[in-house]
């Protein structure tokens, strides 16, 4: 992946694969991999990840910062919102991923109640006015619906033997391993082009 300029590393050159992820570095990263018909004008005072952002969001593919609890692209993006939006490119990529996986995958069949951290995986929706944003319990944000997605996909087979989840930190080497899993190497390899799965 890092030869197919999806990971650039850090100005040390080094990957630190244990570094937690941030909203901007997963809408960067992601918004590598998925090629669409969508422009983003760029402001003074932008974070550096504000059309990554954009993009990614619009598509579907990066959840929002809930600023009520002051988060920003700087903020930790955990392991359930990325797994969740491994399966929400999967399911949005035009070329077939989604199938691709599903003729590939001859794995079990998962139900959350299988997952053994299913409980915490399980998610109790609400939804603040203004905010744009469902998630919103102490848990994290993720679609559990996505989540369970990618284990029938294959995507992810959690982190232990068992099947554990561990929705709530990913690290740049988990997020990788998603990546690979769904057999993404290399930039503009999931097709969105006909208008993203948010439009």
């Amino acid at each position: 992946m890092s030869e197919g300029g999806l990971f650039k590393g850090y100005d040390d050159g080094l990957f630190h694969p244990d570094d937690n992820i941030t909203y901007g570095q997963w809408a960067m990263l992601i918004s590598r991999i998925a090629i669409d018909n969508y422009t983003y004008q760029t402001k003074p005072g932008d974070h550096w990840a504000a059309e990554a952002y954009s993009k990614a969001s619009r598509d579907g593919i990066c959840h929002h910062p809930n600023t009520k609890l002051g988060e920003n692209l700087d903020s930790l993006y955990n392991r359930g919102q990325a797994i969740g939006c491994s399966y929400s490119l999967a399911y949005g990529d035009k070329r077939g991923l989604e199938n691709c996986l599903a003729n590939q995958y001859a794995g079990n069949t998962w139900t959350l109640d299988d997952i053994p951290d299913g409980e915490l995986v399980r998610q109790k929706y609400s939804w603040i006015s203004g905010e744009g944003d469902w998630w919103l319990n102490s848990t994290g944000r993720w679609n559990d619906e996505w989540v369970l997605g990618t284990y029938n996909l294959g995507i992810t087979h959690g982190v232990d033997a068992n099947g554990t989840c561990n929705p709530t930190a990913p690290t740049r080497a988990e997020v990788a391993q998603l990546l690979y899993n769904m057999g993404i190497y290399y930039e503009k390899q999931c097709d969105l082009r006909v208008g993203g799965i948010g439009s």
